[in-house]
């Protein structure tokens, strides 16, 4: 069979088809690709969507990696066949309030169907390059629950699902070498369930590939994580010691999977790229000692059968790993974090007893290394985390959007930073990216702390009320903890305070006698004891509606029918800040 004659439309039919081309290109470059007898191809394909409506949400999340050799040629020299293995993470989940409300969940973890014949498939032309990633089938679990009369309440079937689709986006040959890898992109629609019929939308997917010419013996290291890598992220005890660890194997092999000809004299492990955010969550502790890195190696054993390993350095971000018997093919180690936000990038590299060097990647990666946590480029966030709230927003990001109040989305803290959380009254708690939060030190007694519970209550903010004068700064500032991370500028905390000589009624108390956020109001002022005054409702406290009113000054809030007033400020010549009077 000819290229011209080359039946292109059966890749099409083929699932997970990309198309690699320059329009024309050079026989001479086509030649050289034909020579190659055989191909290793590593790819690494992600979708991922969250919509959201006012009749129906749902989220989608594809993971599926390979890594494996085109080594079949059939009829002529410009086409190669293999057997993909690919393993496929997929989990489609919605819920539809129109009508009969609905949720339903689509998941599988697992390798993709098997053909009998070799599907994956290379073919060059002149005009450019085909590949086809293989069978994208795989047999998912489809979850249906009804909540509506006549209908079960739920239904568990197995039903067929392909996890791609075509992919023909054009992508150039190398300038030099034989050697293919890159990134693409694109959004495509995926076969609805029953929550995406009136929401449907595309979704976005990558691809991460990798395409070289494989010769017998040529050798690779596998970095292969503990099944809990998928859904780790970093974590840290109570004093910011260790918190629970993840583990890796990295594994010499031939590229045909199988054992290798040369074994390992070294081991190299290092952990790069490593966080050193000060303290362990945003607050705490309030003036952290040291900038530690935030993950590590700890205390590896020393030695084993035929094993000697070193740590390199006291911060134990380095391991070499010593065969003394010259038959090394394996090593596992555990990575140690102690910052609920850190994050590093784990190498290993072989030295072979000739002296050449193989790094180490994740199967099906087209980099060197191992992102910790398991996490996007240029992210700080596990992806893990990302996914179980159906987020697809920046690190940077500040979109909580509840309660909606003046319109403005966020409540100044960024995704990372609510991600990475914070201590109240002596405890870690994540923030809710979806809800705006406020923090109170209540110095107020029972008013101070009724005060907060009915604020949250009336407003729908989520406010911490038992934060301590020691998780804020002397600037009541409560994400002082920080270095590298996305950071939007200082958030404040509210301080309720008792003024023995106070009088009067309670007051957000500021130069300006006027409402404003967080950061510009001083405290609000409490007096020593409240008159008995009858309220409208029996069950809340005169005193407890008093804290309730500052406290929503405290949060920019007027009084009715005030409105806010236009102000001018200037700088003295010490370089003070002060408001012109007007």
């Amino acid at each position: 069979m000819s290229h011209e004659s080359f039946p292109r439309a059966s890749f099409a039919q083929g699932l997970g088809l990309v198309f690699l081309s320059v329009g024309l290109c050079l026989p001479a470059q086509a030649a050289d690709f034909s020579a190659v007898e055989k191909w290793r191809l590593s790819f690494n394909y992600r979708a991922q969507k969250t919509v959201k409506t006012e009749q129906a949400q749902w989220t989608y999340s594809v993971t599926a990696v390979a890594d494996f050799l085109l080594d079949e040629r059939k009829q002529t020299n410009d086409q190669w066949y293999g057997h993909p293995n690919t393993t496929v993470t997929l989990n489609l989940t919605g819920t539809s309030s129109a009508g009969c409300p609905v949720t339903q969940t689509v998941e599988y973890t697992g390798p993709a169907r098997r053909q009998e014949e070799p599907d994956a498939t290379l073919y060059a032309g002149e005009d450019g390059l085909f590949i086809s990633m293989g069978n994208g089938w795989v047999e998912t679990t489809v979850t249906t629950e009804w909540d509506c009369p006549g209908m079960p309440p739920r239904v568990v079937e197995t039903e067929p699902r392909m996890f791609t689709s075509e992919w023909t986006d054009p992508i150039p040959y190398p300038t030099d070498g034989l050697t293919l890898s890159g990134v693409l992109e694109r959004s495509e629609y995926i076969a609805p369930i029953i929550p995406m019929v009136s929401a449907n939308e595309p979704v976005d997917v990558t691809l991460r590939y990798t395409l070289t010419p494989y010769e017998e013996g040529d050798l690779v290291l596998d970095i292969e994580p503990s099944e809990a890598y998928a859904n780790w992220r970093p974590t840290a005890d109570d004093e910011g010691g260790d918190g629970e660890p993840v583990e890796f194997t990295a594994r010499l092999k031939s590229a045909d999977g199988n054992p290798p000809q040369e074994n390992m004299k070294q081991l190299e492990w290092e952990l790069t790229e490593t966080s050193r955010e000060p303290g362990f969550t945003i607050n705490w502790p309030p003036q952290p000692a040291a900038n530690d890195p935030d993950l590590h190696f700890g205390d590896v054993p020393a030695q084993g059968p035929g094993v000697v390993r070193e740590t390199v350095g006291e911060e134990k971000l380095k391991v070499l790993v010593t065969f003394t018997a010259g038959d090394g093919t394996s090593d596992t180690i555990k990575v140690y974090p102690r910052d609920w936000g850190g994050w590093s990038t784990l190498r290993a590299t072989a030295v072979l007893e000739d002296g050449k060097r193989v790094h180490g990647r994740l199967a099906g990666a087209a980099e060197d290394g191992v992102r910790l946590p398991d996490r996007d480029p240029g992210r700080f966030i596990a992806r893990a985390w990302l996914e179980q709230r159906g987020l697809s927003d920046g690190d940077r990001s500040d979109l909580d959007d509840y309660p909606e109040g003046d319109s403005n989305k966020g409540d100044g803290l960024t995704l990372y930073e609510e991600y990475r959380g914070f201590f109240v009254d002596g405890q870690r708690v994540e923030g809710d990216p979806k809800r705006k939060e406020l923090f109170v030190v209540n110095e107020g007694g029972a008013p101070g702390a009724g005060g907060a519970q009915l604020l949250q209550r009336l407003t729908g903010l989520r406010v911490h009320g038992k934060l301590r004068n020691d998780e804020m700064d002397d600037q009541r500032v409560v994400n002082h903890n920080y270095s590298a991370s996305p950071r939007l500028g200082a958030q404040h905390a509210v301080w309720i305070k008792v003024e023995e000589k106070r009088e009067k009624s309670a007051e957000a108390v500021n130069a300006s006698g006027r409402p404003s956020t967080p950061g510009g109001i001083d405290y609000v002022a409490l007096p020593p004891t409240f008159p008995a005054r009858p309220t409208t409702s029996p069950s809340v406290s005169y005193d407890t509606i008093t804290v309730a009113h500052e406290l929503l000054h405290a949060v920019n809030v007027y009084h009715h029918g005030e409105s806010d007033q236009v102000v001018f400020w200037s700088r003295d010549p010490d370089g003070k800040m002060y408001e012109q009077a007007t």
